[in-house]
């Protein structure tokens, strides 16, 4: 089992693009390539890219002296191959083919674990404030992509909705 991307010293940026696009599709290229977009910012718009290296490669590799993000972009590049041997990678099949991915390697109990991980990661680090924050100052800068599709406001001392008692009720009674 070859789970290293073919191009060894390059970053596995086109599959975990894939797996961004996947799990919450945009008008991106990713989300293109697969069939299925969105008219608001996906996965990939949110620019947290970096934060899943980082996440992925903070866990110990299964193979030695190759980052963790290599192994995982390796072994969905390879179960792709074997679902669309035509397609040049995981970022190069159909969203349904890639739900052919993700059915196989929840169905073995060796590669269950991380597939759960990786969809739920995805989507996590997408609606995130991931990709607007910058940790040098420690603030966020712009509007994150999850508050942009979520119509969230942002960080509140309060709301006027919840001013005062809720619908005229003066106090609190069992």
């Amino acid at each position: 089992l070859d789970v290293t991307p073919a191009d060894a010293q390059a970053p596995p940026l086109d599959a975990l693009n894939g797996l961004l696009a996947f799990v919450v599709p945009g008008p991106d290229a990713f989300s293109v390539a697969q069939g299925v977009t969105d008219q608001g910012p996906g996965g990939v718009d949110a620019g947290v890219l970096p934060a899943l290296l980082d996440t992925l490669d903070a866990t110990p590799s299964p193979v030695m002296s190759v980052p963790t993000s290599f192994v995982v972009a390796g072994l969905l590049d390879q179960v792709a191959a074997s679902v669309n041997p035509a397609a040049q990678g995981f970022a190069a099949l159909s969203f349904g083919e890639k739900m052919q991915v993700f059915a196989f390697l929840e169905s073995n109990p060796a590669t269950a674990a991380l597939a759960q991980a990786l969809l739920t990661g995805a989507a996590f680090l997408a609606y995130s404030e991931a990709g607007a924050f910058n940790s040098s100052t420690r603030t966020i800068v712009g509007t994150p992509t999850g508050w942009a599709l979520t119509d969230y406001s942002g960080v509140s001392d309060g709301r006027d909705e919840f001013v005062g008692y809720y619908r005229g009720h003066r106090k609190a009674t069992r």
